[in-house]
């Protein structure tokens, strides 16, 4: 055939002139031409004897999608590297993440470590690190280890990037050094090798403070000759530190911790004489459970605290000691706080989810109740203050802080922002209330949970599972569609599958009736009834009215698109390179 012809000749051309042949969309062929294979298993034979028939430059190129693998030729797959490609909206969310997490470490660390030779090194490091985390979606597609990496592994390779740049002639290598972790050896030799104790910062100090700095050296020498057989993701923040320039702040740390252990132990011995004459509740207990875990934590740090372990604990880890100290002083004994009376940061909380629970649990003793016959209610106080007085079982939040969104207090609602800086939420209040037997007895899924009081904080909840199935045909449940309203938003793959199943010819009833006909007890005992396939077109004709409201509204507001276009980032597909 002329077109297999042309095809042939093609490839010869592009093997004797070094040009790239791609085949797109491997995997619409249902048979590949046998002179084509032929040549294909001559060139790849060829290739692995060692005979030098190709031209350095000839690519040969397969491109198909990641589930038929099977539709390039068998010859190629055997001897051809896999490669996989992504849509890149997802290195960009990673590489967005990234980055607020670099804007947080700079925020932690002194001007003099930020400075703009730094950033671009920073910048450079949130670039690879986010390649990694996209890589690694992959999987199996492609050759290579597959590594488990997350955001703290980026603060790792900032502290090490950080550290090591110091030490460094050409800075711009450093993340290569990093990544290849060669001449780890070398280096600790140049580093510890050129270290006396001749140095003046040694003279007129006594034996002990000296052979601490030993202990500092040592403890350097064995974190980084273990990481230097840790694989990348591991490595952590065991980086060398000039420790003798901090041996002030040791110092600093260790009187401000001990100051805080003393006080702690003041409180909690004063509190054990006065036990008696306060009264318990769950929230109280709560707190109390809470100032005895922080005095237990900032114990152990005190006694576990030498110079050798200092770097273990920074300064911004004990002023977070400190501001969680004074905040639940406050809210045991009432002493002085900026915040209003009644307000919490569940910042100050160990388990901030146990807060609300001892909440719940309050209100449920207070009104004879099960903990599953409470719910919580929210309000946020956008263009008032706090009411002097709260309501009963109600409290109030504070300093909590959205990232990526923000608050509108014209519209009440959330709204996505460019700011990569954190925003402040206004002041929420939260009221456990009885369930109305409207909101228990809904079309949702049912669940009921108990506690057991017994072992006071550390209490465990016991789920019993009511599920309703199906639910009520007859019963529409409009508080589903609650994100719907709000956002306004939805994909475009989304919609257009609604739309599609909103069609005489692909009705959602009639492709869910026809699905369920295959299932062998469908006429004995059929899954769904009539009832439930007609409520199904009823829903989706819900559905759709919703987004044509939103987008009426996005005319009148000028807001943006309610339909968002993720048609592109569904077009993954999986590359082979054959030569």
């Amino acid at each position: 055939m002329p077109e297999e012809e042309a095809v042939l000749s093609l490839l010869d051309t592009a093997v004797n002139e070094g040009h790239w042949i791609i085949f797109y969309s491997c995997h619409l062929v249902e048979c590949w031409n046998d002179k084509l294979v032929e040549r294909l298993s001559q060139l790849m034979s060829s290739s692995e004897e060692g005979k030098c028939v190709t031209h350095p430059s000839f690519r040969l190129w397969f491109v198909t999608h990641e589930t038929d693998k099977c539709s390039i030729p068998a010859v190629v797959r055997m001897r051809a590297l896999l490669l996989a490609c992504d849509s890149p909206w997802d290195l960009k969310e990673e590489l967005s993440c990234s980055t607020r997490h670099l804007l947080s470490f700079c925020q932690t660390h002194s001007s003099s470590d930020v400075s703009a030779e730094n950033m671009e090194l920073f910048i450079r490091c949130v670039i690879f690190h986010s390649v990694l985390l996209q890589r690694q979606h992959c999987k199996n597609l492609g050759f290579g280890k597959t590594y488990h990496w997350n955001q703290e592994d980026l603060f790792a390779l900032l502290d090490a990037n950080m550290s090591i740049s110091g030490l460094c002639h050409d800075k711009t290598k450093v993340l290569q050094h990093i990544a290849n972790l060669s001449g780890v050896l070398q280096t600790l030799d140049q580093y510890f090798g050129s270290s006396t104790n001749s140095d003046s910062d040694m003279l007129g100090f006594s034996s002990d403070l000296a052979s601490e700095v030993t202990k500092i050296n040592s403890y350097n020498l064995r974190s980084l000759l273990q990481a230097s057989q840790t694989p990348p993701g591991l490595l952590g923040s065991c980086i060398v530190k000039n420790q003798r320039s901090k041996l002030p702040d040791y110092r600093i740390t260790r009187d401000r911790l001990l100051a805080l252990r003393n006080y702690l132990t003041q409180r909690k011995e004063s509190t054990e004489v006065n036990m008696e004459d306060v009264s318990r509740s769950p929230i109280r207990d709560f707190l109390q459970t809470e100032w005895n875990a922080l005095f237990d934590c900032v114990s152990v740090l005190a006694s576990q605290l030498q110079l050798s372990s200092f770097s273990l604990l920074q300064q911004t880890d004990l002023a977070c000691l400190e501001k969680k100290a004074a905040l639940l002083s406050s809210y045991l004994w009432q002493e002085g706080t900026t915040d209003p009376p009644g307000a919490y940061r569940l910042s100050a909380f160990k388990k901030p989810r146990g807060f609300l629970v001892a909440l719940l649990r309050e209100a449920a003793q207070v009104n004879h109740k099960y903990i599953s016959d409470m719910m919580l209610h929210f309000q946020v106080f956008s263009h008032r203050p706090i009411p002097p007085t709260l309501p009963p079982d109600t409290v109030c939040l504070c300093g909590l802080e959205l990232r990526g969104a923000s608050w509108d207090t014209q519209r009440e609602a959330l709204q996505d922002t460019l700011s990569l800086q954190p925003s402040l939420m206004p002041f929420i209040g939260v009221q456990a209330r009885v369930r109305t037997p409207n909101s228990a007895s809904g079309n949702m899924d049912r669940h009921h949970y108990e506690t057991f009081e017994k072992f006071g904080n550390n209490t465990f909840l016991l789920h019993l599972d009511n599920g309703r199935a199906f639910g009520r045909h007859s019963k529409d449940e409009p508080s589903i569609l609650a994100p719907l309203r709000q956002c306004c938003r939805i994909r475009r793959s989304t919609w257009l599958r609604l739309r599609l199943l909103s069609l005489p010819q692909y009705h959602i009833s009639d492709v869910m009736r026809a699905s369920l006909s295959t299932d062998p007890l469908h006429k004995v005992a059929p899954l769904l009834a009539e009832p439930h396939l007609a409520a199904l077109s009823r829903r989706l004709k819900t559905v759709l009215d919703t987004v044509s409201r939103c987008q009426e509204q996005q005319k009148e507001d000028s807001r943006e698109k309610v339909i968002y276009d993720d048609l592109d980032s569904l077009r993954n597909s999986t590359f082979f390179a054959g030569l």
